[in-house]
Order: C-alpha cells, then sequence, then structure tokens
C-alpha cells in the first residue's frame, strides 16, 4: 500500500512525458586558461602573452617565486609586470615580464615551474624594447 502511494506522488511531481530528473545536477566545467605557445627567441610575442598578466601558476607563492627570481638576479622586491603559464619550444614554463628601469624595455624570462633559489632553471631569457 505504501508503495501505491509513492508511485502516486511521484507521477503527480512529474509531468507525464518529461524527462526523468538526473541524479546529480550538471555543472559546465571551469573554464580552462589557455595557454600560449611560444618560440624562445620571440620576445616581442613572449612580451604580448604576458604584460599585465597574473598567472603565476605553481610559482604563485611569494617564497618560492622570491627564490627562483633570486636565482636570476633580480633585485629582492623586485616584482613582475606579467606572469603567465606558457609553453616555450615544448616545455612548460612560467612567464615573467620584468622592468629593466628603462622606458618601453623589458626583461622577458621563462623559467620551468619547478624553479627555485639555486635552481634557476632557465627556459629563456630576452631583453624587448629600446
Amino acid at each position: 500500500m505504501v508503495a501505491a502511494v509513492v508511485v502516486g506522488v511521484l507521477t503527480a511531481v512529474a509531468p507525464a512525458g518529461a524527462p526523468a530528473p538526473s541524479a546529480l545536477p550538471t555543472t559546465p566545467a571551469p573554464e580552462v586558461p589557455e595557454v600560449p605557445v611560444l618560440a624562445g627567441g620571440d620576445g616581442p610575442s613572449a612580451l604580448r602573452a604576458g604584460l599585465g598578466r597574473s598567472d603565476y601558476g605553481p610559482l604563485g607563492d611569494p617564497g618560492r617565486l622570491a627564490g627562483c627570481l633570486g636565482a636570476h638576479g633580480v633585485p629582492a622586491g623586485a616584482r613582475p609586470v606579467g606572469a603567465r603559464q606558457v609553453v616555450v619550444d615544448g616545455r612548460a614554463g612560467v612567464l615573467f615580464v620584468l622592468p629593466t628601469g628603462v622606458a618601453a624595455r623589458f626583461r622577458v624570462l621563462v623559467v620551468e615551474p619547478a624553479c627555485a633559489a639555486g635552481a634557476p632553471l632557465t627556459l629563456s631569457d630576452t631583453l624587448v624594447g629600446r
């Protein structure tokens, strides 16, 4: 008798011909940011890809970032004006756009994600601009 009541309630809730509700609601997959593919010697393209971005990827921890940049001779406290995960010559990396102190001139540094103090792991290091 209880089964008949449950069936009647379910039938009353779902209109005839309506698709059966799924067990789990569907949510759209999170959008994955596009990772630029660059050539190591193409400084202008790398500059455009990274300037103004803030995707530090695996180097987002301030201590790791400071250690990596210090391993490349970047003065303590210097902050990139752009950072982005990239692929350079088929290898995953993190691109940093660093000011040089000269107007319209930037240092574009690309390192492996495991870059740290004492282990620079440089993929590309280029000056771009005048």
